[in-house]
């Protein structure tokens, strides 16, 4: 088929044409030579061209045209111009036609030269009618097209030879393509083979009257035609139709580093055209930093072909030349190389693309080079029927990996690829009969899944769109590089769970709205914020509807529905095609508890407005019925917040809060009190006004307005704030507070300047570890927006601020905010004294003085300035000569700057005390030495210096050890901090240790530790455990034996690998107050991080029993989980005199290290408690506290081990000593924590006696219960009797062991001292003597004051002794008679019979033995030698004695018979 006729016939009548216009020229050569030559003839050629040009709609302008012609032109002062002005203009052109080479056939273009072109800009021309488009859209690139037009370019090259071609100084505007660009052009020949010269120049925008400046510059070679050598490399094309060749060099001024040389490229090219077949033969570009080459491209028949491949070799040299052609910084690609190779296929009417991209050494965080990204990529595209009823699809895989993204991808299977991940994508597209389908779109990941499809009419508009995302763990999206470099420092960073989100669009035709829905689901939250945890929960679900018409710009959303947790939203907005909007939001939140546990009860929260889009009307509205703030609660709630209109002009409305505050801690408040707050507010862009604002509330009152002129400068108003009940306040702020009124007073006022004064006074005024009695003061600021002068006085009363304390104080600066002088001072325990001076137009500070300390255990602490120093801070902070005393030893210096530009600081301590701490801790603390220096330069962003810390001569007080020192040296760097430890005398060899810590400064020199840069350190020991263990603050214990530590530091912060171990060797332990002594002790330990650990542990009683523990600890990861087995073997772990116990058992430690699980089961094989004091010895312990220190406050242990012990006693537990020999058992079970342990269960009594009152009790009921209270404190129910001659006596002991009860009851029922009597004496308490009476009173006062204990000098005698009685009497010149039987145990000194004593009475004592149980025989000897006999008795009936006397006076018999009334 012939393609294009007109174009053929062309060929052939420019072919013959040419020869009958040299016949036709040739016999009109007489008359139109003559006329041509002449200056109407040249002006008529000219008005000719302008004519044709403007009918094409171009203005066009010939300053002259010159022959001779026709053979011969000359143009001169050619210019074509639009509406704007010229867009080209040509001073000079000449063409030489030579007419000899017509008469053959041939055109000669003797010469063709065009001198200085422009081409200013890209003219605009009037609009016009597009062309109708073509039946078939590749028809030009089709053999049937291509083969003919180059057979006939292939004969036209034939025909013409051009023999000087010059085009000198061509230029292009600026305002073509952002660049000017200068080119001269010059070559000749015939044009099947046209060679030329090239040198182009673009140049650097132009600024001002300065000459442009080269920025690229092009020289070489560019032939056009069909012949000659330059066709070497076309291969198969060789002998082409038509054929172009580029062979250029290239030089970048500006883009080499230095600058000073440019940067060089080339360009080779090659485009043949052959028989209908094009092709690209070679291409090769070779540019800064980057390469191009193609191989193979061809376009033959409908097949295509070829490969293209791009390398980029350095990143930063391309990027400074992208930087050079669009006149912005260079940006420094975070890669060190990539490329990428593409592969053409198939044919015009389905070809296919394939790319194979790779971008290794990919660095997200360039400090760190070791943690490199992979990149890779291919991809496929294929078309089919693109130019009827086209069909696309993609398929493609990107792969990630590298040091940087392996560790955060989960393990693969055996087959896969370890330490990549892979994102697949997939998408197929169709144009069927007018109608667009996406029929999917799909991308998998490790990450998330994401997945489409759409359709489109394009006849009807009809539209269909639906994508599906799902995010299975978020947790994992989180740790995928990009994400997680930008949650480093985000709260979010340890965000997990699930999402999954739909959205789809739909439209029934072209101008029916577009109608969509969103639902978005989350599951498994955890938000990594306690706050939202517990107030979003681990599901929500977000759901609308909405509708859209692109054509007017309505939009309509409805349906709005949220639900996470406590949270319930809901809501609808639109926007009509007028702009005018409607909304209504609601969000109800059930609990504020989740937020704060201080707080408690619902919020609602309401939004309605109205009106134009720019400024609708509306309000907001926060409301609860109960809301909650600690103890406070403000019932009814309602916060109103109301405007008619508001925009970017202005607005204006009131804001509303009221409430009823209610505090049951707070008197004033228990019956709730009103609260409101009420403003009128207003502003334009000039003026912002806050009138009648009221804020009554209990325990405050404030009211004032504010009239703010913006652009004038201007303020009026003021404020007063008065406090009538701080106690009430207390409620509002959560902080308790206490003290007198106090009155705050602000006025705002313009006389010629502004000016702001404000007074204050308070009375009293205190809060927790808080108290002041006075503070007054005045502010006042003048010509607030020019010089700005402030004058402030202030003075302190008497106060205290946790344990510091003064008497006064006082506060006064002057001058102006940009020159000023302060003072501040505090007299008392503790004072201070500070004077400076403050510069800010100098951006300078002098402190002049500089005092601040406290008296503390009698020495005066804290620092001193020893001389002025001064401190800038414009360009940066500098400190000159720092020079402190650190009392009471000690000194600090400091010299330095750090600024934008260097960083330079030196700074020591020297000899401070280190057993200073001693005054603020009763912790052991012990002597030495502390000194400690750095130094550091370079600058902020890459400080680099050296630092160290030494601690010398370190003992305690009265210790036999040799003092020990502690050494730290570091070298600061860019990158890190390396420390080096090293320790001295604490064991056979010093212990050393290093550590190497990641670094990164911000441009401020503000430091942050890179959480995920990895890091290493060291630390080994060996030596005596006794070295180390002074250092532990258990005065009572000691540790004697030799181990050894080693540890090793890898990894990263955010995920650091530790390996340890530790051994101990032949070890003794022994805590002298518990009486607790191991021995042989022997433990190792090998700890991983990363994985379990090996834990041993072995130790004796030195009697034969043992305890052992053996186990795992987990991975730091998991929280070091234990997982422990020990068994207690016949142990007997103390060594004391009042209590002995064997041991057996197993326990069982698992769970993470700081909160194990401890399971046991312990069984007290024998035991023994020796009581060696008195029951119920209390002696009161005072804690001493020095003048003004604070009592030390309890502490608690905060989260440890969770107990869950059963201790069994099957029995032979003995309680001996003090009148009690008893044998128990029982069963305990300790659950809780170690902190505060849970103890239940009962210890039983099996057997004993116990003597009391002189008699030996039998033991008869003994129970020890545990309820659970904490801190255990077990209810005691001990029942004791004794069968006296006339009454069975018992001995309850009942109550809490804290606070036991005593109490003495009989049978029959007596009073207590009857019980006692009937006890001791065997008689009523009536017929005692008055030595007896005295003995009596004694017992009763002892077992009255239960729990306070006695001497009992005389049982202990006469236990001593033997005796059955030992006791004080009085006898007269014969030995008295007694009348009453009397055995008692426990006499104490001056107890004496009854009975009809005489004058000549003298004091006597007794001692006596039961011979037999009914027979007693007793000695009793008086104060004088004489003074003496003997008594026998026989008990003949509970009431009737038989009684014998014999004294040296002579001896009775007698009956004695006693009854009780």
């Amino acid at each position: 088929m012939t393609v294009h006729p007109l174009l053929r016939r062309a060929g052939r009548v420019f072919g013959w044409g040419l020869l009958g216009l040299v016949l036709v020229l040739t016999l009109a050569l007489a008359g139109g030579f003559v006329f041509l030559r002449s200056q109407p003839g040249e002006r008529w050629i000219a008005d000719t061209v302008v004519s044709a040009l403007h009918g094409a709609g171009i203005d066009a302008r010939v300053g002259a045209l010159e022959g001779p012609l026709p053979f011969t032109l000359r143009l001169r002062g050619f210019q074509l111009a639009d509406a704007k002005g010229v867009w080209l203009d040509v001073p000079e052109a000449t063409l030489r036609v030579g007419p000899a080479a017509l008469l053959r056939g041939h055109l000669l273009v003797e010469e063709l030269s065009v001198r200085e072109p422009a081409f200013l800009r890209v003219p605009e021309f009037p609009p016009a009618d597009p062309p109708p488009p073509p039946s078939d859209p590749m028809e030009w690139l089709r053999p049937s097209f291509l083969k003919p037009l180059g057979s006939d370019i292939a004969g036209y090259l034939k025909l013409a030879t051009v023999e000087r071609l010059r085009v000198e100084g061509f230029r292009l505007g600026q305002d073509v393509m952002g660049l000017p660009l200068t080119a001269t052009l010059e070559g000749g020949g015939p044009l099947t083979d046209f060679r030329n010269s090239v040198d182009v120049v673009l140049s650097r925008p132009q600024e001002g009257d300065d000459p442009a400046r080269p920025l690229l510059a092009v020289s070489g070679s560019l032939n056009l035609g069909n012949a000659g050598g330059w066709l070497a490399d076309a291969g198969k094309d060789a002998h082409p139709d038509l054929a172009a060749g580029l062979d250029l060099r290239l030089a970048v001024h500006g883009a080499a580093e230095p600058p000073s040389s440019p940067e060089e490229g080339s360009l080779r090219a090659l485009l043949t055209l052959t028989e209908g077949r094009f092709g690209v033969p070679s291409l090769a570009l070779s540019a800064p930093g980057a390469t191009l080459a193609a191989t193979g491209l061809s376009l033959d028949g409908d097949r295509i072909g070829g490969g293209l491949n791009a390398a980029l070799n350095d990143p930063a040299a391309l990027m400074r030349l992208v930087a050079l052609f669009t006149g912005g910084e260079p940006v420094v690609p975070p890669l060190t190389s990539a490329t990428l190779d593409t592969t053409l296929s198939g044919t015009l009417e389905a070809p296919e693309l394939a790319l194979e991209a790779a971008v290794p050494g990919i660095l997200p965080d360039p400090a760190r080079k070791d943690a490199r990204l992979d990149a890779s990529a291919s991809l496929r595209f294929a078309a089919r029927a693109l130019f009827t009823e086209p069909a696309l699809s993609a398929d493609g895989t990107v792969r990630l990996g590298g040091p940087f993204v392996a560790p955060l991808l989960p393990r693969k299977d055996a087959d896969a690829h370890p330490g990549t991940a892979e994102i697949r994508l997939h998408a197929e597209a169709s144009d069927t009969a007018g109608a667009l389908a996406v029929k999917e779109l799909r991308i998998d990941s490790e990450w998330l899944t994401l997945a489409g499809d759409a359709s489109l009419d394009n006849a009807t508009g009809k539209l269909a769109a639906a994508l599906r995302i799902d995010v299975p763990s978020l947790r994992a999206l989180t740790l995928f590089p990009p994400a997680a470099a930008s949650l480093a420092s985000s709260p979010f960073r340890e965000l997990a769970g699930a999402l999954n989100a739909k959205a789809e669009v739909r439209r029934d035709a072209a101008q029916t709205p577009l109608e969509g829905s969103l639902k978005l689901q989350l599951a498994s939250m955890r938000w990594g914020l306690p706050q939202l945890q517990n107030t979003v929960g681990e599901t929500a679900s977000l759901g609308l509807a909405f509708s859209a018409q692109p054509e007017t710009g309505a939009v309509a959303v409805r349906d709005l529905a949220l639900k996470a947790g406590r949270i319930d939203g809901k809501g609808e907005a639109s926007l009509s095609a007028d702009h005018h909007l409607e909304t209504t939001l609601a969000l109800a939140l059930s609990s504020l508890s989740g937020l704060d546990p201080s707080l408690s009860g619902p919020l609602d929260v309401k939004l309605c407005a109205s009106g134009p889009f720019l400024s609708p009307g509306g309000e907001l509205t926060v409301s609860s019925p109960r809301l909650g703030v600690q103890t406070a609660e403000l019932e009814g709630l309602r916060v109103r917040l109301h405007t008619p209109s508001v925009g970017e002009k202005g607005g204006k409305g009131t804001l509303e809060m009221t409430a009823t505050l209610r505090d049951a801690t707070i008197k004033t408040l228990q019956a709730g009190a009103p609260l409101r707050f009420v403003t009128d507010w207003r502003f334009t862009p000039e003026l912002f006004q806050l009138h009648k604002t009221t804020l009554d509330a209990p325990g405050l009152a404030l009211s004032g307005s504010l009239d703010a002129f913006l652009a004038r400068q201007r303020l009026d108003g003021g404020f007063r704030l008065a406090v009538t009940d701080w106690a009430a306040l207390s409620s509002l702020t959560g902080v308790p507070l206490k003290g007198s009124a106090a009155v705050v007073n602000i006025a705002l006022s313009h006389d010629g300047t502004q000016r702001l004064s404000a007074d204050w006074s308070f009375g009293t005024l205190g809060s927790e570890g808080f108290s002041v009695r006075s503070l007054n003061g005045r502010l006042r600021l003048d010509d607030l927006f020019g010089k700005r002068g402030i004058s402030l006085t202030s003075s302190l009363g008497k106060g205290t601020a946790s344990d510091f304390r003064w008497n006064s104080g006082a506060i006064d600066v002057s001058g102006t905010l940009e020159r000023l002088r302060a003072s501040a001072s505090l007299q008392g325990k503790t004072s201070a004294d500070i004077r400076l001076s403050l510069d800010l137009a100098a951006q300078k500070a002098l402190v002049e003085r500089l005092t601040l300390t406290d008296r503390r255990k009698r020495t005066l602490v804290g620092v001193r300035l020893n001389r002025p120093v001064t401190v800038a801070f414009g360009n940066g902070l500098h400190i000159d000569n720092l020079d402190l005393s650190v009392l009471p030893q000690g000194t600090l210096t400091a010299l330095g700057h750090l600024d934008g530009r260097g960083l330079g600081l030196e700074a020591r301590l020297r000899d401070v005390a280190v057993n200073t701490a001693r005054l603020f801790t009763d912790t052991p603390v012990p002597d030495g030495l502390l000194n400690a220096s750095v130094a550091l330069s370079g600058t902020p962003s890459r400080p680099q210096g050296a630092l160290s810390l030494a601690l010398t001569d370190i003992a305690f007080p009265d210790s036999d050890m040799p003092p020990a020192a502690v050494r730290i040296d570091g070298a600061l760097r860019p990158s890190g901090l390396v420390l080096n430890l090293r320790t001295d005398g604490m064991g056979t060899s010093p212990a050393t240790g290093t550590v190497s810590l990641p670094l990164s400064f911000s441009a401020s020199g503000v430091p942050t530790l890179p959480l995920n840069k990895p890091f290493n350190g060291s630390l080994s020991w060996e030596g005596a455990l006794a070295s180390l263990w002074r250092f532990v603050p258990l005065a009572n214990a000691s540790l004697n034996g030799q181990g050894s530590l080693s540890v090793l530091l890898s990894g990263t912060l955010a995920a650091p690998d530790l390996s340890a171990s530790l051994r101990i060797e032949n070890a003794v332990f022994e805590e002298v107050l518990v009486g607790l002594a191991l021995s042989d002790i022997n433990a190792s330990a090998s700890l991983r991080s990363g994985g379990l650990s090996r834990v041993s542990l072995s130790a004796t009683d030195g009697q034969g029993g043992a305890v052992g523990l053996n186990g795992t600890i987990g991975p730091l990861a998991s929280g070091f989980p234990l997982a422990l087995h020990g068994t207690i073997s016949e142990l007997s772990p103390l060594h004391r005199n009042d209590l002995s116990i064997t041991l057996s058992g197993t326990a069982d430690i698992v769970g993470p290290l700081v909160s194990p699980d401890v399971r046991a089961a312990i069984t007290v094989n024998k035991g023994q408690y020796q009581i060696v004091s008195s029951f119920g010895t209390n002696i009161p312990t005072l804690n001493v506290v020095d003048a003004g220190q604070d009592a030390p406050a309890s502490s608690s242990s905060g989260a440890g081990p969770h107990l869950n012990v059963g201790i069994s006693i099957p029995n032979r537990f003995f309680v001996r000593g003090k009148g009690l020999e008893s044998e128990w058992q029982g069963n305990l079970h300790v659950a809780g924590p170690a902190s505060s342990p849970v103890v239940t269960g009962s210890i039983n009594s099996i057997r004993g006696q116990f003597g009391l009152l002189g008699k030996q009790f039998t033991l008869s009921r003994g129970d020890v219960e545990f309820s659970g209270a904490t801190p255990p404190d077990p209810l005691l129910n001990v029942l004791v009797t004794y069968e006296a001659a006339n009454i069975t006596a018992e001995a309850t002991v009942s109550g809490p062991a804290s606070s036991p009860t005593l109490t003495l009851s009989s049978q029959p029922p007596l009073p207590q001292d009857e019980v006692v009597a009937q006890v001791l004496f065997g008689q009523s308490a009536s017929s005692l003597g008055r030595m007896e009476a005295l003995q009596l009173a004694a017992e009763l006062a002892s077992l009255s004051g239960f729990g306070s204990g006695g001497l009992g000098v005389l049982g202990e005698v006469r236990d001593t002794l033997g005796f059955d009685v030992l006791r004080f009497g009085s006898m007269q010149n014969g030995p008295r008679q007694q009348n009453n039987r009397n055995v008692g145990l426990l006499q104490p000194p001056g107890q004496s019979g009854v009975g009809n004593a005489e004058d000549n009475s003298i004091p006597s004592l007794e001692v006596g033995k039961y011979v037999m149980d009914n027979v007693y025989v007793g000695l009793e000897q008086g104060m004088t030698g004489d003074a003496s006999g003997v008594r026998v008795e026989i008990e003949l009936a509970p009431n009737l004695n038989l009684e014998g006397v014999s004294t040296p006076q002579g001896s009775e018999v007698g009956l004695n018979w006693k009854k009780d009334y």
